[in-house]
């Protein structure tokens, strides 16, 4: 028989692959001719047998859902995201350029759904728009795996860093600036040894002060720079 953190588990895999209760009991009666997960004949190995067949089911579902493709629209309207930008922060996050795209999965759904969501936290803090209704602005970055820094993200930061540098002076063009920048805008009690020590969640934020620190560093010598 399957404990309580077991049976747990298979109804968050089946709420992660998006099942109706039919198709659950559906994998449930084919994988181990049972009706439910509370039968007694259960055993670990079948727990892991029913974890891996939800989750083949879940890597065959395609692209995102119309309810998280009108959640996702929503919140981009609440950021004041035109098409082009919103697409932008998409690409950043998934490196897809559609939000239509059949290769987006559920993770790319929660991880650009927290990137939204910070950023509609900062505008309503900033008093940039009231805090729209029924909103719980940290939601979704609850629910954002704490995994590490992706590929992706440490390539996007590293990118930002080398346009950033450009106009730093000298002594600030290095690794240790960085890092202290990072310790700064993530709010971390030590310095980073190394990017891969903050997480997915952080590499988001970060990403997204380099490039408002960046965009400060040119409007600034835009004003220095009269033409």
């Amino acid at each position: 028989m399957l404990n309580a953190s077991q049976i747990k588990g298979l109804h968050i895999e089946k709420s992660k692959a998006g099942l109706s209760d039919a198709q659950y009991r559906q994998i449930l009666h084919e994988v181990c001719d049972v009706e439910s997960s509370k039968d007694e004949s259960l055993s670990e190995s079948d727990y892991w047998l029913l974890v891996k067949a939800i989750k083949a089911v879940s890597r065959s579902r395609y692209g995102w859902k119309p309810s998280q493709l009108s959640r996702f629209r929503k919140y981009a309207s609440y950021c004041k995201l035109g098409d082009s930008a919103v697409r932008q922060e998409l690409f950043k996050l998934t490196g897809q350029m559609h939000e239509e795209s059949l290769e987006l999965t559920n993770d790319d759904f929660e991880h650009v759904m927290a990137s939204l969501e910070d950023r509609l936290a900062r505008m309503v803090a900033l008093k940039e728009i009231e805090a729209p209704a029924g909103i719980e602005l940290d939601y979704w970055s609850k629910r954002l795996p704490n995994g590490k820094l992706t590929s992706r993200q440490r390539y996007e930061i590293t990118g930002l860093w080398e346009q950033l540098k450009t106009y730093l002076t000298p002594e600030r063009q290095t690794f240790a600036y960085l890092y202290g920048f990072a310790q700064s805008c993530l709010r971390l009690k030590s310095m980073p040894g190394d990017l891969g020590e903050l997480s997915r969640k952080q590499g988001v934020i970060l990403v997204d002060a380099l490039k408002r620190r960046l965009a400060q560093e040119i409007q600034h010598l835009a004003k220095a720079v009269p033409f």
